[in-house]
């Protein structure tokens, strides 16, 4: 009957996490955000946040930036 009435039932939703397409090791272009046309290597997909821990080069020395894998195009 709460199905033909639209009625929620009371189980949790699912949660869906998308799949991140980076492997760690993987060139990658930053595209948008602050580091817009740097570029970097991959060090650790975090899927819960839907982000990856990218290292890339600032005044020549590497520093790890997390990115919202959105942000990122791989080589």
């Amino acid at each position: 009957v709460n199905r033909l009435l639209g009625v929620a039932d009371d189980s949790e939703p699912e949660e869906v996490k998308e799949e991140i397409p980076f492997l760690i090791g993987q060139a990658v272009a930053i595209t948008e955000g602050p580091f817009t046309d740097f570029n970097g290597t991959v060090e650790e997909v975090l899927p819960d946040k839907g982000k990856v821990r990218v290292s890339v080069s600032l005044f020549g020395r590497p520093t790890s930036v997390e990115l919202d894998y959105l942000q990122l195009k791989g080589y």
